[in-house]
């Protein structure tokens, strides 16, 4: 029989510490109620863990390691091996029920008061390891996640009162009880209509009544329905917060210098590169259908404990709303030079924030954002345009396509449909076609996308203008997204790109904690920013000194995790509810104790008090601190200390919170066994063993001695830890973040007063050609080259212009040449060079940056007029 080590704790729901087990050794759960099999205690057999026979495991463990060895799934959490590992532990559950009055939990459970259904759609957001398991078992498919029956208890509690937002952006708390009440009552009818008596201010919240759900969930009727999702909550505070600052600026304070709310608006890039970085789930495409269909939708932190909400999807959209109003201000104070620099940037905060709301809140502001903004708001465009401002990803290219359609028609597409990759290409050509239909061009590079030439029938029997399936995994290929219609605001928005592949270059200026500024590998930037342990290169921006950072990690308090084991096998030896029979086969203590108490009692019915028990503490946490070197030396400065609990970030106070929760707990259990064995060494004294005599009593008061000192020895353990923890929180404290911002470069495909040459388009109906008006140029000399920057000289009839372009995507110098040539015939529609052959194929997309000026009206700039369309040369059908 193999035996587990001891230390893999589970702390899901339904699950029971594993300790090391055998023929002579069993281990018990702390919620395992009266009446379980074993009286509670998980047995280990020659056929098999917890009557589980040996197939079963082994069938267990086959599925847990398809579930952590999936595709694309490299990292292995904590979580993850708690899970594989909670399939062989028994399923306690010890339910939890609370009043609530007007969103507020009492202290006394009122059974009188109506019981609610309740359900959360929980998903996990900022364990990046959790995130990919998720997708790797089927966002769909997947089993929900399990949590504690408090966890539930206390989350559905903190759903009682809805979060809004004022005017002035402040958040206010609103009871939904009487609401929910209501919504109960009409959903039961003539039923709920006779009970008159019931409170309109008062529920109750069972554990057992409260339900984690998935989107696969059978449907059920519930009084209260929750999309619950997990973000990293200062990085999202700091992010709402900033921008909130930023649109109640009014009067004089709106008119600042250019510079200055420029530097505020990078500093909001920059709590959006931490929130993507530490909140993974909003770079994920697998969700987005959920997020869409949730009708009450809240972000938070989950502390283990329970869900806590720090926004909703609500008060979101009144923070969008509100910024209609301020950047009307600005414009109206500010240079149009000015103004155009500080547009872009607050659009790109403005659609990070539109990729949290739901389709009902979004509705709200649908007028608004094509009124004011000029974007199109319905979902199928607003969709686009998160994929083209913010970089969505997934596991796998048939997760990426489904999610993708899902999103895009907002009814969910199952992966199943797309295993084969021709069953792929067909579902993203006629996606393709749907969004060209609704006016949008999805250019792709010659350099990834497609062949210069069209020599193979392959290539002829394809769609030129469209974009070919590459297994895409990620949104980078609408990057280039181009909207040709009146709210066309979408195409001056530049992608919010924030990682290293989404640049030319290799590293990156950084102001880091000490002051200064360092050169810093892109790459490295990540692993800096979740301060993965290691060593990183620094260099100085002017000498090229290199210098170390380093993160080193420490586990905290971990001497709680062992006294836990500890006090959790006293009180299995203690235990009220001890085995019989055969399952008397433990340590000594427990026998002995055991006899005693039954002699004690004169064989009545054990008492229906629950046994003393130890309940579960916090796991793993751990302190990284991130250090720069500052001689040579060795020495080093600390700029920065991270706080982490089971691998997810946590603030010092939450640390300190819960490590003085888990000292409680564990004091509050060495008490109650302190009191048993005062108790039973006093019922010994007084000669109450009838059954053993004197030489029993003296045994057993030779092993109350034993348990006394070990009481003694976790009790001095315990002052340790409080004291401990008493110097710690008297530290100053210091920032969890190394870096406090970033120099991204300026995007190059995307600059202030990019050209626009009007252009119509229509769709075939078979759907394979796009029928274009358009002027139709010939290049007249050999483009020239300088950086990824190129120049190119075209004329039209007798008219010669020069243009600037940009490849879509890097291009190595030795490879330019044949982004564009002599002998090609260009396409200017809108924002795009289409670069076509003889054959009218097309054979590449370029990005103009640039467009001599001529006053002809028909040629000249940003012209929207409807009549310059009667001036654009005859149709062309693009193949």
């Amino acid at each position: 029989m193999s035996h587990f080590h001891q230390g893999h704790n589970v702390d899901d729901e339904g699950a029971a510490e594993l300790i090391p087990v055998g023929e002579e050794d069993y281990a018990q759960s702390d919620d395992t109620p009266a009446g379980y099999e074993g009286d509670g205690r998980l047995m280990a057999t020659r056929d098999g863990v917890l009557g589980k026979p040996n197939a079963e495991l082994r069938a267990i463990w086959q599925q847990y390691y398809m579930d952590t060895s999936g595709s694309g799934n490299v990292l292995l959490s904590d979580h993850s091996l708690r899970r594989g590992l909670s399939g062989l532990t028994a399923a306690p559950v010890e339910e939890v029920a609370f009043t609530y009055e007007k969103g507020e939990r009492l202290d006394v459970y009122d059974d009188k008061a109506t019981c609610i259904d309740v359900a959360i759609h929980y998903i996990t957001g900022a364990d990046f390891a959790e995130v990919i398991r998720q997708e790797n078992e089927g966002v769909m498919r997947g089993a929900p996640v399990k949590k504690s029956p408090t966890w539930k208890a206390a989350t559905a509690g903190d759903l009682l009162k809805e979060i809004e937002a004022t005017e002035e952006l402040e958040f206010d708390f609103k009871d939904m009880t009487p609401h929910i009440l209501q919504q109960r009552r009409n959903r039961q009818g003539k039923q709920a209509a006779n009970n008159g008596a019931e409170s309109k201010s008062k529920v109750n919240i069972k554990s057992e009544r409260v339900h984690i759900v998935n989107a696969d969930s059978p449907k059920q009727h519930f009084d209260l329905e929750c999309l619950c999702i997990e973000l990293h909550g200062n990085s999202l505070m700091n992010l709402i917060y900033n921008f909130r600052t930023l649109l109640l600026e009014k009067g004089t304070k709106a008119r600042r210098n250019a510079n200055e709310i420029i530097q505020i608006l990078e500093t909001m890039v920059e709590d959006a590169r931490r929130l993507l970085s530490w909140s993974p789930i909003i770079g994920r495409i697998a969700h987005r259908l959920a997020i869409h269909k949730s009708t009450y939708t809240r972000y938070g932190c989950d502390n283990g404990k329970a869900f806590w909400t720090l926004a909703t999807s609500r008060g979101i959209a009144l923070t969008v709303k509100h910024s209609v109003s301020y950047l009307s201000e600005l414009k109206a104070s500010n240079s149009k030079l000015a103004f155009g620099s500080i547009k872009p940037k607050v659009m790109q905060i403005v659609v990070l924030l539109l990729s949290l709301l739901n389709d009902s809140d979004l509705k709200q502001l649908e007028n608004m954002l094509e009124d004011q903004y000029q974007l199109k708001a319905d979902r199928k465009s607003m969709e686009l345009t998160i994929m083209k401002v913010l970089t969505l990803s997934s596991v796998g290219a048939p997760l990426f396509l489904s999610s993708l359609l899902s999103s895009f028609d907002g009814g969910r597409c199952d992966t199943q449909k797309f295993k084969e990759k021709s069953q792929r290409v067909i579902a993203w050509d006629s996606f393709v076609s749907a969004i060209t239909r609704e006016g949008w061009i999805l250019p792709g590079s010659l350099i990834k996308k497609r062949l210069r030439d069209d020599k193979t029938s392959n290539t002829k029997e394809q769609s030129s203008w469209k974009v070919k399936w590459d297994e895409y995994t990620d949104t980078e290929i609408f990057n280039h997204l181009q909207y040709n219609g009146e709210k066309k605001e979408v195409n001056d928005i530049p992608p919010l790109k924030l990682q290293c592949k989404d640049f030319e270059i290799e590293e990156v200026l950084a102001d880091f904690r000490d002051g200064k500024k360092y050169v810093v590998a892109f790459k490295d930037l990540e692993g800096i920013t979740l301060a993965s342990p290691g060593t990183y290169q620094l260099s100085d921006p002017e000498s090229g000194e290199k210098k170390d950072l380093r993160v080193d990690t420490e586990d905290q308090f971990f001497e709680l995790k062992d006294l836990w084991n500890s006090i959790r096998k006293l009180c299995v030896s203690v235990s009220e509810h001890a085995p019989r029979g055969e399952m008397q086969r433990s340590w000594k203590v427990g026998n002995a104790l055991t006899r005693v108490k039954r002699s004690m009692l004169d064989g009545k019915a054990r008492p229906a008090r629950a046994p003393p028990t130890c309940s579960r503490i916090a796991g793993r946490r751990a302190k990284n601190t991130t250090t720069i070197e500052t001689s040579a030396s060795g020495q080093c400065q600390e700029i920065a200390v991270c706080w982490f609990l089971e691998g997810g970030k946590i603030t010092k106070a939450e640390m300190l919170e819960g490590v003085l929760e888990d000292w409680n707990t564990l004091d509050k259990t060495v008490k109650e066994l302190k009191s048993f064995s005062v108790s039973t060494r006093r019922k010994v004294a007084q000669g109450k063993d009838r059954v053993k005599g004197s030489q029993a009593a003296t045994e057993e008061t030779k092993l109350l001695d034993m348990l006394d000192r070990e009481l003694e020895r976790i009790n001095q353990e315990l002052l340790k830890m409080n004291e401990k923890r008493r110097q710690l929180s008297q530290e100053p404290d210091k920032d969890d973040e190394p870096i406090a911002r970033v120099h991204f470069p300026n995007p190059v495909h995307y600059k202030q007063d990019m050209p626009w040459l009007c252009f119509r388009m229509n769709l075939d109906r078979e759907g394979a050609g796009l029928e274009v008006w358009a002027d139709l140029y010939k290049i007249c000399e050999p483009p020239r080259w300088r950086a990824s920057m190129g120049e190119v000289s075209i004329q039209h009839l007798n008219k010669r212009r020069t243009l600037g372009v940009v490849p879509l995507d890097p291009v190595p110098e030795s490879q330019r040449k044949r982004e564009i040539t002599k002998h090609d015939k260009v396409l200017l529609l809108g924002g795009l060079v289409v670069v076509i052959n003889r054959k009218e194929r097309v054979v590449n997309y370029l990005k103009l940056t640039s467009l001599d000026i001529i006053k002809d009206d028909d040629e000249s700039g940003r012209s929207e007029d409807e009549s310059e369309d009667e001036k654009l040369n005859p149709m062309i059908k693009l193949l």
